[in-house]
């Protein structure tokens, strides 16, 4: 059953949440919790999180709906350890903005997005991680895909500013587009302001490869078949996040759609 979110909440435990307005999540210190929120509003919605001291959470998001403007904000405090796992469904054009500041030293996150867009469907937006402490850790992995004559435009930002040693950011995307009209314009970017870091980022855009495609015809498949198995790992990591098998049930049929073949 998910429970429906009004303002702010103090979370201890596993939890499924729906969330449809503004809301403030706070996981305690020492936690360890899983969390799945379903994001579904046809108006503006702005999230906090804040994951306190020493606390550990696996955190799974699906948006849904036609959200105009869609914010969120992670604060992750000392020694604290966030997984999380984005899906957005768009039914309209979206502004996306996610911002995960890394507070205290030893705050780690590890981050995986995906943004289907199909229709004339566009989204923009930025993705940025803010190092705010020493020996922070981020790794970033972004998978995009669009078809017909929607588009996507983000920015993924990773920022170690001055006196922040020893932290780490690693940035990954990777876009795939399926439409002749459709388009991915995305930019990975460092910020860097001190020497003693590890910083890496990679983007590779562009269609799928012809020859997994001739493969799995070679083995009996069509080529709608073939393109809808490559896509479909695409979900996997989001669909095997959350604990709660209510909740993974409710996203399938979502998600599904997203990598569906006209």
């Amino acid at each position: 059953m998910l429970n429906l979110v009004k303002d702010e909440l103090t979370l201890s435990s596993d939890s499924s949440l729906l969330i449809n307005k503004d809301a403030h999540l706070i996981i305690k210190e020492d936690t360890n919790a899983s969390v799945s929120l379903l994001v579904n509003s046809n108006e503006d919605v702005n999230i906090t999180i804040d994951v306190k001291e020493y606390a550990r959470l696996s955190l799974t998001i699906v948006s849904l709906g036609n959200i105009k403007k869609y914010n969120v904000t992670i604060n992750v405090f000392e020694s604290a350890y966030l997984d999380v796992c984005e899906a957005n469904v768009a039914e309209g054009d979206i502004e996306l903005n996610q911002t995960t500041n890394l507070v205290g030293r030893y705050a780690e996150v590890k981050s995986y997005e995906y943004i289907s867009t199909k229709g004339n469907t566009n989204v923009k937006g930025i993705h940025l991680v803010n190092h705010k402490n020493s020996d922070t850790v981020s790794n970033t992995k972004c998978v995009y895909l669009t078809r017909d004559e929607s588009s996507i435009v983000r920015n993924i930002s990773s920022a170690i500013p001055e006196k922040m040693i020893n932290s780490v950011s690693s940035e990954t995307i990777k876009g795939v587009i399926l439409g002749e009209k459709s388009r991915i314009i995305a930019e990975p970017i460092l910020i860097i302001g001190c020497e003693d870091v590890h910083a890496a980022h990679g983007c590779a855009i562009g269609t799928l490869d012809d020859n997994e495609i001739y493969y799995l015809m070679s083995r009996g498949l069509s080529k709608s078949d073939a393109i809808k198995m490559i896509t479909s790992s695409f979900i996997v990591p989001v669909l095997k996040h959350s604990k709660d098998e209510e909740y993974n049930n409710t996203i399938m049929s979502y998600l599904e759609k997203t990598i569906e073949v006209a």
